[in-house]
Order: structure tokens, then C-alpha cells, then sequence
């Protein structure tokens, strides 16, 4: 049994994490004793991550890793995935009273940061009496309909918050509600309103969010509005800070979905929250927030602050590996901004982001829609460098205007692969032959190895309007005709990207450039978005023994492959095997060389040795490649 009873706190370190489509993202710890410096903490969750992914590993036993320390996880489901709850012990082992109280307080549902788990972890650990058992009158229902009759058929002025907030924890766990929603709605604001300033409040809070909540995920705006406001209130005056702002952020949220057009609606409602707090709530909760406020700010036609704030959800944190559909809506609002600031490129590549992003988190039908949204912009992209290819064509620049004119080519194809099947004859085909004839006479003028190709195109696009082929077949169809352009095209000097596995950027730059840090700072405006496809993607790629991915991101495309100790991404204009054996050449060059990297502390290991061998291994790559 641990040995916390001399100074009765206790000597434990603990870390709540969410788990997305099965990859854990994890939020600050609560280490009271500062076991952990900061590089230790970063190889502990590298420890973790790796720990939860071995196909062995089960959830609420101890485990041992291999600094020895003693950990403990469970998990408690949410909508798409579950939270972990982590508690490790330095030199002593779990016993049967803690893991006890570990799992009681994980089951009070609702909680909102390391640093409460563990006052809860202590208080029930250490509480001098056992915890009362449900009166007579109440029992011990675990099931929600007999839990709420027990509430409606019985006298509960007399009985304590705590007991009344098990009991409307488990009503909470009732998916539906619907036929219960009003007695459920005024028992639990007529217990919030019991609750006094001086009183220990945590249980019954707790519990009023997972029923305001659950109303809130059956789209009952009404009756979650009202809660989430009379939480809110009675959080901020019993100090539940987290709670006050994840109340908040979900009545901002509400507001919107019920369609406002006052953006100062949104705004006032997050205005009380202090930004020095947003630390302690999820990471969907921090970005949410400034999804929000951006959304606010967007409405008052305020458009710098907004895409400001849309960029602050995309960047925090900046190791998040597997985002969240809140990312996915501020690449969308950014890619909305460019494509009416006439920058089609950006908007294309923010829009693909956004895509990649809603795809992972499962949301097929909105990635549909920003892919579509993307093709129209890719439309606009392939009109721009088409108009573009004439006027080098009229200034005597042959060489950029036949290459404007294969690009043009190009984003159409791209257009097409984007473009949602439904709506694509309105939206991209019937634009195709203005594109194609400009094109075409340009081509035509400069290279007279043309003809071919431009008819092979044009059959084969009009094959595709027909509508007869299946989408496989189509993207077939459309790969041949994008290799034939590119063969057509100079190949772009690729950008390499060296990412550890928890999502941190080891190093990057042009793949021939003699410093990196010059070469990155140039294209930095490719990175957020390109480490977001990556990361959006990167459950998909299991090992350096699986695949390569491709993945649009704009005019850019992903090569990605990883391995036991980090990923490797190139950014590209194409797919070329050469360029692949590259890549993995250099992933397995790391693999080899730093093999300790998946404990990475962020400064402990010298990397001086990787850039000569990218240069050494992509200038054997691209000398052998007829048109770089």
C-alpha cells in the first residue's frame, strides 16, 4: 500500500488525455511534488502513447513502464472516442483502496483538469469515514429511468447534494432524455439553486453539466441554455474556473447553431472568460473558443481579427497530432477569406486542410463539401494562370507561358478529382472548354508535342461527364491524364519535413538547400497547413513497413511515410518513385542513427548529421528525373 498517510497528500502525478479514433492528445498535468522536468514529462507521454497503442495493452490495471514508475488508465467514453485518466506512482505500487477511488471519481463524469482530478483523487483517498450510502428512500438505482422516478416519487429537500447528484449522474448516462426532459431539467436547476457559496459543490456541478449537456447533444437548446447558464454562475462563485469557461463555450456555441447574425451575441457571451485560464480546459474547449470568437468577430465584418483568432485555434497547441473538427473550421474559414480576397492558391489549400481534417474525425459529408468548395476554387486557380499563360505568351516568355498553360491543365484535373460527383457538370464541367481552348492555343504555338496530350485530355474529361464511371475509375482516369501533364512540367526543388511521433518538428527545408532554417522561413506559409494534413492522416499510417500516403494540400502534395521513431513528409508537386525511395531511405537513415528519438526531450540529441544526407540522397533523386 503507498505510503501517503504521514503528510496526506498525495505523492502521485496525474494527466488527463482524450483519445481520438484511437490516438491519445493529452492536456497539462498536475504534478505537485514536480516530480517531472519538462523534458521528462515529454518522453513520460511519448512512454504513454506508446504504452496505449501496443495491441496488448488493457485499460484500469497497473502497468509498469520502463523508467520503472507505476500507471494506472482508464478511460470514460465521449461522442467520438474517451478521455484518459492517468495516475502514475514513483517507487510504490497501487493499492486496492486507491485504485477504488481512482475509478469513483473518473465515473463523476464531468471533469475538467488534471489538478481537480487529483483534489478529488485525495479528498476520496483520504476521507476520514467511509462515503454514506444512499438512504432508504433513495437507494442505489444504476439504472436512469428508476434513478429519475426515485427523484420525482420522493421528498429530496432533506437529502444531501451528493447523494441527488449520483443519482442525476446516472439520469445523465440516458442517451435520449426526451421523454424525461422536464422533470429532469427543474430537478437539477432546483438543486443548483441549493448549493451555497460556502458548500462543496464539485459533485452536484458535475453532474447539472452532464445533464445540460445531454440536452445539448439532442439539439434541446432551450433547456441546455438555461443550465449551462445557472452552472456557469454558481461555478465562477465557487472557483470551478474550467467549468465556468467550458459552460460558457458551449452556450457560445448554442447561440450560433441557432443562427445569429449579431456577432456581439457570441462575443459577450465568451467576454467574461480571461485567456491566462483557457489553459486549464480541453484542447477542443481552447479551440472552440477561438473558433467561436472568430465567428463572432467574422459576423461584425471585422475580417483581420477574425482570421487572427481562426490562426490561434489552428496553432494551439502546436503538438496537437490528430486535430479536431474545430480546426477543420478555421482551415475553412481562412480558405473562405482567401477565396474573397481573390488568392485561390491559399483558399485551395485551406479548403483541402479542412477536408483532410473533417475526414479523419469521421465527418465524410462536411469533407465532401470542402472538397467541392476546394474545386471551385482550383477552377478559379486554373482561369487565373490560363490568363496568366496569355500575357507571357504576349511578353515573348515562352518557357513561363507554356508552363502556366500545363499548370492551368493541371488545377482543371484537380478541379475534377476535388469536385463532388452531384454537382460537379454545373459547377467545373461546363467551365472546362474555355480553359482547354486557351490552353490549347498557347501549346499549340510552343511545343508541338501538344496535340496529343490535350486531345487524350479532352476525350477522357468528356468520358468523365458522362457520368458512367465509377468514382474509382474516375480517379484513375484522372491520375494518368495528371502524369502525362507532369511530364510535361519542371519538377519544384521538394521540402522535407521531419516530424517526431508525438507531432513535434524536428527539422525541415528544401531538400538541396545548404540551411534549412533559410529555406523554411521562405515557405512558412505552407507549414500550418501541411502539418495539419499530416497530422490529420497520420493514424492511417502505421509503420514504416506499410505505406506511403499522398495527400493534396493546394498546388502541394504530401509524400508521408513513418516509422518506429518519427515521420517523414515531403512536399511535392507529384508523385515519382525516385522521390519516394528518398524519403524512405531517409526515414530509415533516423531510425538507424537516432534511435532513442521517440524519448526526444526537444534539445538533448544533435541532428547535424541529417541535412547532408538529405542533400546526398535527393541529389542522386533528382539528377536522374528528365525534366527537374
Amino acid at each position: 500500500m503507498p505510503d501517503f498517510e504521514y503528510q496526506k497528500n498525495l505523492a502521485a502525478t496525474v494527466l488527463i488525455g482524450e483519445k481520438r479514433y484511437g490516438n491519445p492528445v493529452w492536456g497539462l498535468p498536475y504534478d505537485p511534488y514536480n516530480k517531472f522536468s519538462e523534458g521528462q514529462f515529454r518522453i513520460l507521454l511519448m512512454r504513454l502513447q506508446k504504452l496505449l497503442l501496443d495491441p496488448e495493452f488493457k485499460m484500469n490495471q497497473p502497468h509498469t513502464i520502463s523508467n520503472g514508475d507505476q500507471v494506472f488508465i482508464i478511460d470514460r467514453p465521449i461522442i467520438d472516442g474517451s478521455m484518459i485518466f492517468v495516475v502514475i506512482l514513483q517507487e510504490v505500487d497501487f493499492d486496492d483502496k486507491l485504485i477504488k477511488a481512482i475509478t469513483e471519481v473518473v465515473n463523476r463524469r464531468s471533469i475538467y483538469t488534471s489538478k481537480k482530478f487529483y483534489s478529488g483523487l485525495q479528498s476520496l483517498y483520504y476521507q476520514e469515514k467511509e462515503k454514506k450510502e444512499f438512504t432508504s428512500i433513495l437507494g442505489a438505482s444504476t439504472d436512469p429511468l428508476s434513478a429519475l422516478n426515485l427523484l420525482k416519487e420522493n421528498t429530496i429537500e432533506s437529502e444531501s447534494l451528493d447523494q441527488i447528484a449520483n443519482l442525476l449522474s446516472i439520469i445523465g448516462t440516458n442517451e435520449e432524455l426526451s421523454a424525461n426532459v422536464i422533470d429532469t431539467f427543474y430537478i437539477t436547476l432546483q438543486m443548483i439553486s441549493k448549493i451555497s457559496d460556502d458548500q462543496n459543490a464539485d459533485i452536484m456541478l458535475d453532474a447539472a453539466f452532464v445533464i445540460a449537456s445531454r440536452f445539448l447533444e439532442n439539439q434541446d437548446f432551450i433547456h441546455s441554455t438555461e443550465l449551462l447558464e445557472k452552472i456557469a454562475t454558481k461555478a465562477k462563485t465557487v472557483g470551478r474556473t474550467a467549468l465556468e469557461i467550458a459552460c460558457r463555450i458551449r452556450t457560445a456555441r448554442i447561440t450560433k447553431l441557432k443562427g445569429t447574425d449579431n456577432g456581439l451575441d457570441i462575443i459577450n457571451i465568451l467576454s467574461p472568460i480571461d485567456e491566462n485560464n483557457l489553459e486549464e480546459v480541453s484542447q477542443d474547449d481552447r479551440e472552440e473558443y477561438y473558433c467561436l470568437q472568430g465567428y463572432g468577430f467574422y459576423l461584425m465584418s471585422n475580417f483581420d481579427t477574425a482570421e487572427n483568432l481562426y490562426m490561434m485555434a489552428i496553432t494551439t497547441p502546436k503538438s496537437a497530432v490528430y486535430p479536431s473538427m474545430n480546426k477543420a473550421e478555421a482551415h475553412w474559414f481562412i480558405g473562405r477569406l482567401a477565396s474573397q480576397n481573390y488568392s485561390p492558391e491559399v483558399a485551395t489549400r485551406e479548403l483541402i486542410t479542412a477536408a483532410s481534417i473533417a475526414l479523419a474525425n469521421g465527418n465524410e459529408a462536411i469533407s465532401t463539401l470542402y472538397n467541392h468548395l476546394a474545386a471551385k476554387q482550383e477552377l478559379k486557380w486554373s482561369f487565373m494562370l490560363s490568363s496568366a499563360a496569355v500575357i507571357s505568351r504576349l511578353e515573348k516568355d515562352l518557357s513561363t507561358s507554356e508552363y502556366q498553360a500545363w499548370l492551368s491543365l493541371s488545377k482543371l484535373l484537380a478541379a475534377y478529382r476535388h469536385a463532388d460527383k452531384i454537382h460537379r457538370i454545373k459547377d467545373i464541367s461546363n467551365e472546362k472548354n474555355e480553359i482547354i481552348s486557351i490552353t490549347s492555343n498557347i501549346l499549340d504555338q510552343v511545343n508541338t508535342d501538344s496535340s496529343a496530350i490535350l486531345n487524350e485530355i479532352v476525350q477522357n474529361l468528356n468520358l468523365i461527364d458522362q457520368g458512367e464511371l465509377t468514382i474509382d475509375n474516375e480517379l484513375e482516369l484522372l491520375k494518368f491524364l495528371s502524369s502525362k501533364i507532369s511530364s510535361m512540367t519542371p519538377l519544384p526543388t521538394p521540402i522535407i519535413l521531419l516530424i517526431a511521433n508525438d507531432g513535434r518538428l524536428i527539422m525541415g527545408g528544401d531538400v538541396l538547400a545548404d540551411s534549412w532554417e533559410e529555406s523554411i522561413s521562405s515557405k512558412d506559409h505552407l507549414f500550418s497547413g501541411a502539418l495539419s494534413a499530416i497530422m490529420a492522416i497520420l493514424s492511417e499510417v502505421t509503420s514504416s513497413e506499410s505505406y506511403l500516403r499522398m495527400v493534396d494540400a493546394g498546388q502541394t502534395q504530401i509524400m508521408i511515410e513513418k516509422s518506429i521513431v518519427c515521420t517523414g513528409a515531403l512536399l511535392v508537386d507529384r508523385d515519382l518513385i525516385v522521390i519516394r525511395e528518398g524519403l524512405r531511405s531517409i526515414v530509415e537513415f533516423m531510425a538507424i542513427n537516432y534511435p532513442r528519438l521517440e524519448e526526444w526531450d526537444g534539445y538533448s540529441i544533435d541532428f547535424s548529421a541529417v541535412r547532408p544526407k538529405v542533400n546526398q540522397v535527393f541529389n542522386d533523386a533528382l539528377s536522374a528525373i528528365k525534366n527537374y
